[in-house]
Formats: structure tokens, C-alpha cells, sequence
């Protein structure tokens, strides 16, 4: 008995001898190519308590924590010579008091000392204008990438922005990027700030610059866009598959992370749009060896960026410190205090909508007031309220707008509005009901001003921001008011009402009712 075993474990020794030389003999066809993604991180340089599952309750984020996480990552790669690249898919420069403050300079240093490769410009990194993404083009390694934004005076892509890109590996691999930025920009980002640049469709331009890559010796392709995989559209998605990019990266809205799959012969992996710096996702690609390179396994995981499980980098908490030095004093200065936490809300009425508009009705006299849920960043938490937390639940530089409009526009605001194209209307001085069971299946019920149903052809004195006041969110019906005033900025009004309000007590908000929904 004990001959058998010994002879069977002779056997076992033999064959793993022999399973060793054979891969010293003939390794493997096959080698690892990664890509290290993040974005829609809404410019949180620095971290905070989640608010929601399933970090509810977790310090999380902030560029020195991303860092920490993405080099450990890359360290493993570099020790094995396996060639990455780190992107972000946009949604960045613009969301905090650090980023509005700086005009996007102390986001724009922390992703450079990440060493950041590209960067998918999106609507809401036009924030401070194309001026500002031209300053950070010049004075930042990574790359800024669209490539369907061109100048209406020349077609050709403005010199800030690369639409095109190869990133040569030290490792024997050129991975070609791309990346769309939604055509919608114009109508989510103030006049001003796109003044002059043309937004291409993806059919007009992917598949040229799909071919260009790959006659330029992009051995991978990959495209950067801010699709949501739930609601992309058949006609969107026949632009990019018409493409033939080897990877295209989108948004999901979901809480579990995510698995690549393929469609159409394009691999699809995507990123949280909740992302808000909690979380770095890695794409890693099995391919072959030899050219012409193809992919043929694929595996994901998704890092979240827990204090309690990682320390900051010091080097990237030291270039945010300094970034924001000449801001912190402004920065930490306390305005009030509220009672409780309130939360936004994208898709119903919230607090926090119902306190801007009612502040915006007593700065105005107006009848009735509206304000877009975008434009409400962030939650507010109980205690003391400074500038910064101001800055973070309204980051753009909105100024109040007073206008005479006609009841039947009003009414076609509100139908907009049930339809959560871009969110709901937050309201003063209106109530509302509708129903919504799906982006097709909608209706506004009911309307009333001030408790009496509105008369199409009744002109009424109604407030809101700049950003509507141009169509903003597709908000069209705004750009047929009459009599139109800008007034001061809105952020100052309500800086002024929390100040005054709290030197009585602290602030209380409630939700109304003026905006019901069967769904």
C-alpha cells in the first residue's frame, strides 16, 4: 500500500516538473491589459460620510484616497509589465466649492497628480467655460478628449481638446481612445459657455475616427462616453456599434458593480453616474501576444475608497492642500445652521427645492417661481452651514431671472417637467400633479397658481435662474418670456436668508406638496 502511494505521488511531482518546463518552454500566448476608470466624481477632492447604500454611513472618496487606491493598482501592473491606462469618463471639474471656487484648477492639479491620462469632457465640465478647459489643457498633462466638438467657424476640433488619442505602453501596446461628449451640452450648459462650438452627432464622426486609430497602430480601441446603458437609444447606439470600437465605456445607475458583456462585437463596461469618487473600477483585458491584437477573456472589479481601508497619499493630499489654501478661509466661514438633514431630489419635489423657490418668490414678488432640480447638488446635513456646503449644494453661478410668461407656456413647462427628461421642476407659488410610469407614459393632471387653474392666454409674473431662462434642460418654453430682468445671484440671496433666518433659530425646511405623482 504505502509503494502505490508513494508511486502515485512520484506521478503528481513528474507531471508538475513537467507542467513547469513546458510553461518556461512555451509561455503563455496571452498577456493582461488594464484600464483604471473612474468619473462622474462632481469634483470631491476631499472625503465625506456616504449618505446611501452601500457605504451608507462610510468616510469615502476624495482625490487622496483615489490615489492611494489607483497606485497601489498600478504598482501591481508596472511589477508586471502589463500595459494600462487611467481615464475618467467626465463630470468632474465642476460640483464643490473647491472646484467653483479654483474654476476647476485644484480638481484638474489632483487628477494630474494621479497621473491621469484623459479626461471625456462633459456638459458639466463646461461649467467655467471653454476659456478655463483651454488654461487647463495648457497647464495639465492629461489629455482632454472629445471627439465631436469642433469650431463652427473652422469644423476643425479646438486645440484644447484631442479626438483622437494613442497611449504608446512601455509595454508593447498603443491603446486608442476616443470620446463623445453628449450633444446636449449646448442646452445643459450655459450660452456663454459653449459660445462658438458645434456638437456632432456620434454617426457623423466615430467611424472616420474609429479608422484613423487603427491605421495609426491603435492596437485596442476604446470609447469614452457618458451613455447610460438603460436609456441609450436604438439610433445611438447603431453610431457606436456602426463604429466597431473594440470597448465602449458608459454610465449605469446601478448599486452592485458592474459585469462587461459584449454587444454587437463591442465590449461594454460601465461606470456608477452616483460615482461621486467612492468607488475605482478596473477593466482588465486577456489578449494576445501577437498582432494583430484580440481580446480574449475579460474580467472586472470594482475598489471602493474607504478610509477605513486605505490611507490617503500623501503627495496628492498635499497638492489639494495646497490648490486650495487661498480659498479655505472663505471656504470655512459659517453662514447659519439648520435643524435636521435634508435631502435633494432629482425626481420628485424636495426641501431643498421648496426653500430656494420660496426665497427666490420673496427676493421677486413673482407668482410662482421654478428652479431645475440640477442645479441642487448636494444634500444639506444638520448643524453649522458654511459657504463651502453652499457652494457644493448650488455650484453654478445662477442669477435670479424675472420674466412675464404666458399661462399655456407654463403649462408646457410643467408637461416637461412630468416627463423627467432632465429632472422635475422644483416649485413656489404652483402646484402640480401628474402621473409617470415610464419615459413614454406620462401626463400632467393638474396645475394650479396660487389655488386657481391656469389661463393659457394670462400672463404671470414668474421667477427662475439664467441657466432656464436660456432653455436650459430642454426647458424650451423659458426662452418665450417677456419683459425679461436678470437680477443679483441667486446663491446670495439665499446666503442672505439662512444668515438672517439663523440668527433667530436654526433653519427648518419641509416638503409642501406642491408636486404629486401616481406612478
Amino acid at each position: 500500500m504505502k509503494d502505490k502511494i508513494s508511486q502515485f505521488f512520484l506521478i503528481i511531482s513528474i507531471c508538475v516538473l513537467i507542467g513547469v518546463i513546458v510553461w518556461l518552454v512555451y509561455p503563455s500566448p496571452y498577456r493582461t491589459c488594464h484600464f483604471v476608470l473612474t468619473g462622474m466624481g462632481r469634483a470631491r477632492l476631499n472625503p465625506y460620510v456616504a449618505k446611501f447604500k452601500p457605504y451608507k454611513g462610510k468616510t469615502m472618496g476624495g482625490a487622496a484616497l483615489m490615489g492611494a487606491v489607483v497606485n497601489e493598482q498600478l504598482a501591481s501592473y508596472t511589477a508586471k509589465q502589463e500595459p494600462y491606462c487611467f481615464i475618467s469618463l467626465g463630470a468632474e471639474l465642476s460640483g464643490t466649492a473647491e472646484a467653483f471656487l479654483t474654476k476647476g484648477e485644484a480638481v484638474a492639479k489632483a487628477f494630474d497628480a494621479m497621473k491621469l491620462d484623459a479626461m471625456l469632457v462633459g456638459n458639466i465640465d463646461f461649467t467655467f467655460g471653454k476659456e478655463r478647459l483651454a488654461e487647463i489643457a495648457k497647464t495639465n498633462h492629461f489629455k482632454l478628449v472629445s471627439s465631436n466638438v469642433v469650431e463652427e467657424s473652422s469644423s476643425k476640433t479646438p486645440d484644447y481638446f484631442t479626438d483622437e488619442l494613442i497611449i504608446d505602453s512601455p509595454y508593447d501596446l498603443k491603446i486608442g481612445l476616443l470620446g463623445v461628449t453628449p450633444i446636449e451640452t449646448p442646452n445643459l450648459a450655459t450660452k456663454e459657455s459653449v459660445a462658438g462650438l458645434s456638437f456632432q452627432k456620434p454617426a457623423e464622426v466615430l467611424k472616420k475616427k474609429v479608422d484613423s486609430l487603427r491605421t495609426k497602430g491603435a492596437d485596442i480601441v476604446a470609447l469614452m462616453t457618458q451613455y447610460n446603458k438603460e436609456y441609450i437609444t436604438a439610433e445611438e447606439w447603431l453610431a457606436i456599434a456602426s463604429a466597431s470600437p473594440d470597448i465602449c465605456f458608459m454610465l449605469d445607475s446601478d448599486i452592485e458593480a458592474p459585469i462587461p458583456f459584449a454587444k454587437d462585437g463591442v465590449i461594454i463596461y460601465t461606470i456608477s453616474s452616483y460615482n461621486q469618487t467612492k468607488e475605482i473600477d478596473f477593466l482588465n483585458l486577456e489578449i494576445t501576444k501577437k498582432r494583430p491584437i484580440e481580446i480574449v477573456g475579460l474580467s472586472s472589479k470594482r475598489i471602493a475608497t474607504n478610509m477605513a481601508e486605505y490611507d490617503e497619499d500623501s503627495n496628492i493630499a498635499s497638492v489639494v492642500d495646497k490648490a486650495t489654501a487661498g480659498i479655505r478661509a472663505f471656504r470655512d466661514t459659517v453662514i447659519g445652521k439648520f435643524a435636521r438633514d435634508y435631502t435633494k431630489s432629482y425626481y420628485s419635489e424636495c426641501p431643498i427645492g421648496d426653500f430656494v423657490t420660496d426665497i427666490m418668490v420673496k427676493e421677486t414678488g413673482a407668482d410662482v417661481a421654478f428652479q431645475n432640480s440640477g442645479s441642487i447638488h448636494n444634500n444639506i446635513s444638520e448643524g453649522q452651514f458654511t459657504n463651502g456646503d453652499l457652494y457644493t449644494v448650488m455650484p453654478f453661478a445662477n442669477n435670479i431671472v424675472v420674466m412675464d410668461l404666458k399661462g399655456s407656456d407654463i403649462l408646457e413647462l410643467l408637461n416637461i417637467s412630468a416627463s423627467r427628461q432632465r429632472g422635475v421642476l422644483q416649485v413656489s407659488g404652483i402646484e402640480y400633479s401628474y402621473s409617470y410610469h415610464s419615459r413614454k407614459d406620462y401626463k400632467l393632471k393638474s396645475a394650479k397658481i396660487k389655488g386657481e387653474d391656469i389661463v393659457p392666454d394670462k400672463f404671470y409674473k414668474v421667477a427662475t435662474n439664467n441657466f432656464l431662462k436660456d432653455g436650459g434642460d430642454n426647458y424650451i418654453p423659458f426662452t418665450r418670456g417677456e419683459n425679461v430682468s436678470v437680477g443679483r445671484s441667486q446663491r446670495e440671496a439665499v446666503r442672505e436668508f439662512i444668515a438672517s433666518q439663523s440668527a433667530l433659530a436654526p433653519v427648518e425646511l419641509k416638503v409642501y406638496g406642491r408636486i404629486m405623482v401616481e406612478e
